[in-house]
């Protein structure tokens, strides 16, 4: 699969619209379903997430492996996208 980063998420969900801005803040690129219009999409936050829709979800597939994350606080997201070599880590 691909590298990249996908954000499962709803229009009218605060995390996922803050989730994001960090993503374009810090200049990373990804792509966002909209689960409200997306049924795969919403069928599969449920299935990671023992059948809660919870927004966002967040797939970082990198340089080790895919990290699923459920709705991270920005410090998760970035150690994520750090661990899988999307942004240098700022030690």
């Amino acid at each position: 699969m691909a590298h990249g980063v996908s954000v499962y998420g709803a229009d009218s969900c605060q995390e996922t619209s803050r989730t994001r801005e960090h993503l374009q803040d810090i200049g990373v690129r990804h792509r966002y379903i909209n689960v409200d219009e997306d049924t795969l999409g919403d069928l599969r936050v449920r299935g990671w997430n023992e059948g809660r829709r919870r927004t966002p979800t967040v797939v970082v597939r990198g340089e080790a492996g895919t990290e699923l994350l459920s709705v991270p606080t920005d410090n998760e997201l970035d150690q994520a996208l750090s661990r899988q070599g999307f942004v240098e880590d700022e030690e």
